[in-house]
C-alpha cells in the first residue's frame, strides 16, 4: 500500500506480482514496480523498490485493482505478469519464469488461450510457445 501510496502511476509487477499469486517460491526482497517509460520515480525510503520502465503498448494492458483493507492496489494480471517475467528473463532469471509458467498451467483458472493472447501483445510468443508446449504435453 505504501507504494502504491507513494507511486499512483505505479503497478506491482513482475516478482511482486507472482507472489501475490503464489505463482513462486521466491520471496522478493524489494517490491517490483512497473512505471511509464516517462515517469520518474520518487525517492522512497521504506520500502525497498525496484522500478521498471515500460513502454506505453506495454505498461497499460492486463492492470487490475485489487482491494485490500488498507485500499486498492493496482497489479498486472497473472498473464499479464508471466509475460513480463518472460520478457525480463535476463534480468530477473529465466528459472523464475519457468517455474511461474508451470506453477500458473497447473491451476484451475489458468487459460492458456488469454496467455497466449498476452504473449502476443507482449512480444514473448515465439519464447513462451515451446515452454507451454513442453508442459501440457
Amino acid at each position: 500500500m505504501e507504494v502504491s501510496h507513494a507511486v499512483p502511476s505505479g503497478v506491482i509487477a513482475l516478482v511482486s506480482a507472482l507472489a501475490h499469486y503464489e505463482l513462486t517460491t521466491f520471496v522478493p526482497p524489494e517490491v517490483y514496480v512497473a512505471i511509464p517509460l516517462s515517469d520518474k520515480p520518487p525517492k522512497l525510503q521504506y520500502p525497498p523498490v525496484r522500478f521498471f520502465y515500460f513502454p506505453a503498448r506495454f505498461y497499460s494492458l492486463g492492470i487490475e485493482r485489487i482491494k485490500t483493507p488498507a485500499g486498492t492496489v493496482r497489479m498486472y494480471s497473472m498473464e499479464k505478469t508471466i509475460c513480463d517475467v518472460f520478457r525480463y528473463r535476463n534480468k530477473i532469471g529465466e528459472s523464475l519464469a519457468l517455474e511461474a509458467l508451470r506453477n500458473y498451467l497447473r491451476r484451475r483458472d489458468s487459460s492458456i488461450q488469454r496467455l497466449v493472447e498476452f504473449a502476443v501483445v507482449c512480444r514473448v510468443k515465439t519464447v513462451m510457445l515451446p515452454y507451454i508446449k513442453a508442459i501440457v504435453s
